[in-house]
């Protein structure tokens, strides 16, 4: 059975990589460090072979792979690779944990991967041969692997992800022949703590590194995963941690890689490809509206920043200016206030002027009376701020795009929209009036560039809780 299967995988590699134009190499790589030659498999993409520079993510296999263990989970790499513009490099690890192991000479893969292997790869190809254009992932031991070596090689790698990586060795003393590499763990207590990721956190500090975690909720590894999540929240260093229905199969890591790429090439690669925008985004200083507001950030975009709250939008531009070197305007105004809008938009200065990308965020929801027991009051303020201010900031915002033939109108709704809850019907039914707005501005505005995007969050307590009074 096994057989068979893994003919299947080969089969369908070699008919996928015979339709891209991507070209798949097997390579000798010599180690100094080992005196041996690696086997490396390498994507190169035909922007890169036509001498564009492309950035590099290097793939880690797991215990008991090789070289071509990600070509065998993942055969569209290939496609992939032409698709994003990104070279794939895949070396042999063996079963080394990538370490430099301190009880073995023939393993020293930290070496390998980290230096020898990248100064090859940024010789031999058309790369982008800085920390910006190299990320590394890796599935399993190789999850570990890659957090391992981007953590304590940050000058060489702006990013490290891991696919049910096991982050935290010592709960697994005799698995996986790690005691080849580091001695038996019951005497050799401190050098176990020094190879393990969760241990090696306090190298980096936030921004640091693009850090994403992924881990299947039926996972062998989910609890030292969770906890490798937790101490980097302590340590309020931003990462994405993906935590999906699945195990430790090959099947999960087909589907995984997929979150692994698009990371890299928005939190990463794209860094590089500076976002020349002006972004406004209402309700900017917690919840929803400051994570668009970071990620703007991160990207390069100038903003504008609405909220009433005026302390925590100084705190978000100060953190901005800070993290990303960002240009941050605060236009502090009540979105209810029409006045007030138009105001201070008109206010903005002649550079300031020229908005790009409109974030309707602001919103709210008061209590969970139930409809026939509501305060009349509250829903006025709850409509005023959903609907009606969202349909203000487009109305004084969006002419100006249609003027410069240019814009992006981003309304934040919510499945509420779709789907009433008990105690939520007004709240409910403005978010599905968002939707019906932002379908009926894309129809009023088909004869121009312009874009419209309704994005439906889902509930949950972090963005729940932003949308009461106090924004």
């Amino acid at each position: 059975m096994k057989k068979r299967y893994w003919a299947f995988l080969i089969g369908s590699w070699c008919l996928s990589v015979g339709m891209q134009a991507a070209k798949v190499d097997t390579l000798s790589v010599h180690s100094d460090a080992m005196n041996k030659e690696v086997q490396v498999i390498t994507i190169c993409p035909d922007k890169a072979m036509a001498g564009e520079k492309c950035p590099v993510l290097y793939l880690l296999h797991g215990y008991g792979g090789n070289a071509g263990t990600w070509l065998g989970i993942k055969p569209e790499l290939p496609r992939i690779a032409d698709k994003e513009g990104i070279i794939f490099v895949c070396p042999d690890g063996k079963n080394s944990w990538y370490w430099d192991s301190p009880l073995n000479k023939e393993y020293r893969y930290e070496t390998f991967v980290s230096k020898e292997l990248v100064n090859y790869i940024d010789k031999n190809f058309t790369t982008k041969a800085e920390r910006g254009g190299r990320a590394v992932t890796g599935l399993s031991m190789g999850g570990h692997g890659s957090l391992w070596l981007s953590i304590r090689h940050k000058d060489v790698f702006g990013g490290g992800g891991s696919m049910s990586g096991g982050l935290d060795i010592r709960p697994f003393p005799n698995n996986w022949e790690m005691k080849k590499q580091l001695g038996e763990e019951a005497s050799n207590k401190q050098r176990w703590d020094e190879h393990t990721v969760i241990n090696q956190l306090d190298k980096i500090k936030n921004g640091d590194l693009a850090v994403i975690i992924d881990c299947g909720c039926d996972d062998f590894f989910l609890e030292v995963n969770k906890a490798v999540h937790e101490k980097l929240l302590k340590k309020k260093i931003n990462h994405d941690f993906i935590i999906r229905p699945g195990g430790h199969t090959g099947r999960y890591w087909n589907n995984a890689i997929d979150y692994q790429i698009l990371f890299s090439v928005s939190s990463l690669i794209n860094r590089n490809n500076k976002m020349d925008k002006i972004v406004f985004i209402t309700g900017a200083s917690s919840g929803i509206g400051a994570g668009c507001a970071r990620k703007f950030a991160s990207q390069g975009a100038s903003l504008i920043l609405n909220a009433r709250n005026v302390n925590k939008l100084s705190a978000l531009k100060e953190e901005l200016e800070k993290q990303y070197g960002a240009k941050i305007y605060l236009l502090p105004f009540d979105v209810r206030d029409r006045k007030a809008a138009t105001s201070a938009l008109e206010s903005l200065p002649k550079e300031w002027q020229s908005i790009d990308i409109l974030v309707n965020n602001a919103g709210l929801v008061i209590g969970t009376d139930k409809e026939q027991e509501g305060s009349l009051d509250e829903w006025d303020i709850v409509i005023d701020t959903n609907i009606k201010a969202l349909l203000a900031m487009t109305r004084l915002i969006v002419p100006g795009m249609v003027e410069r033939k240019r814009g992006h109108i981003i309304n934040i709704g919510s499945i509420a929209g779709d789907a009433a809850y008990p105690g939520g019907s007004v709240y409910c039914a403005t978010k599905a009036a968002v939707k019906a707005l932002s379908d009926g501005l894309r129809i009023d505005l088909v004869d121009t560039p312009l874009r419209v995007t309704n994005i439906k969050p889902a509930g949950g307590n972090k963005f729940f809780s932003c949308s009461f009074p106090g924004r």
